[in-house]
C-alpha cells in the first residue's frame, strides 16, 4: 500500500514503491487527463495528442512500468482502441518492451462484464503447475509478456502465437533469415476477421470460415526492432482479441533486451 501521509504520490514514486517491494507496476488509462475531458478535438488533433503522449512515456520509459493497459475494445474517453495500440506500438519502436493487457474497465462486479470494455487477460504459465499458480509465477509470466487479452464472452477457444516454439513476449536476437510466426486459434465464429500486424502495419487480413484457424507468416527482420502481433475482430466489428508481440532485434547492440524476454534461436 502507498503511504499518502506525506502528500501527493507521483507515478514515479508509485512505480518505485511497488518494485522495491517485489511487485510489478501497471500503467493504466494512458490517456487519462482532465485536459482531454469534455473537449471536442478533430481526428488530426487526437493523432497529435497520441504522438505527444507517446513522446512523454518514451522519455520516462513509462515510469518503469512492466505492464500497460491497452485492451479497451470500446475505447476510453476520446481515444479509440486504435489510439491505444498506436501508443503501444510507438513505445516498442523506441525500444520499450512493455506487456499490453486488458481487463474489465468497470469498477463494479455486476456491470460491464458481458459488454463494454470487458476484456480479460489470459496468462501463459507451464500447464504442469497446479492452480492457483504462485504469485511469483503469475508475475513473471506477465513481465515476460506471455499474455493475450480478449472478450471473455465472444472469444472462443484458445490462442497460441509463437515463432519456432517461442511464445509471445519473446525478444528474438535475430539473424539475416526468415522466421516463421504462427497464430493458432482453436475455435472461431464464421465471419471473424483476423489480422497480423508488423511494426504497426497490417500484413495479413483474413475472414475465417469458422472453427480452427491457423496462419503462418515469414518475417525477415530489418536492422533495429521489428515486432509482430495478432488482432481478432468479431463479425460485428468489435475487437475481441489482441496478442502481445513477438519481437526481433537485429544489429542493434544499443537496444536493452530484458533478460526474461531474450531468446536466441
Amino acid at each position: 500500500m502507498l503511504d499518502y501521509r506525506h502528500g501527493k504520490i507521483t507515478e514515479e514514486m508509485a512505480a518505485k514503491h511497488v518494485k522495491d517491494h517485489g511487485g510489478i507496476f501497471a500503467y493504466n488509462h494512458p490517456f487519462e487527463s482532465s485536459k482531454y475531458k469534455r473537449v471536442e478535438f478533430t481526428r488530426e488533433e487526437l493523432d497529435g495528442i497520441v504522438a505527444y503522449e507517446s513522446a512523454k512515456l518514451i522519455e520516462s520509459r513509462v515510469v518503469g512500468a512492466s505492464l500497460m493497459e491497452v485492451g479497451f475494445p470500446m475505447g476510453r474517453g476520446l481515444f479509440t482502441i486504435a489510439d491505444h495500440l498506436t501508443l503501444w506500438d510507438n513505445l516498442t519502436r523506441a525500444g520499450i518492451f512493455i506487456t499490453g493487457y486488458g481487463d474489465s474497465d468497470s469498477h463494479k462486479s455486476h456491470t460491464a462484464w458481458l459488454s463494454g470494455n470487458n476484456f480479460a487477460s489470459w496468462i501463459g504459465v507451464d500447464e504442469s503447475i497446479p492452480h492457483p499458480v504462485p504469485e511469483e509465477v503469475f508475475n513473471a509470466a506477465m513481465v515476460a509478456g506471455r499474455v493475450y487479452m480478449g472478450d471473455p464472452v465472444l472469444l472462443r477457444g484458445e490462442v497460441a502465437f509463437t515463432s519456432d516454439g517461442e511464445e509471445m513476449g519473446s525478444v528474438i536476437m535475430a539473424e539475416d533469415k526468415d522466421y516463421p510466426v504462427s497464430l493458432v486459434i482453436s475455435d472461431t465464429e464464421v465471419g471473424t476477421l483476423v489480422k497480423i500486424i508488423r511494426d504497426g502495419e497490417c500484413i495479413s487480413e483474413e475472414i475465417t470460415e469458422g472453427g480452427r484457424y491457423e496462419k503462418t507468416v515469414d518475417i525477415r527482420p530489418s536492422d533495429g526492432i521489428d515486432f509482430v502481433r495478432a488482432e481478432m475482430y468479431h463479425p460485428s466489428g468489435r475487437c475481441i482479441m489482441l496478442t502481445n508481440p513477438i519481437y526481433f532485434v537485429k544489429n542493434s547492440p544499443e537496444v536493452k533486451i530484458p533478460e526474461e524476454r531474450a531468446v536466441k534461436l
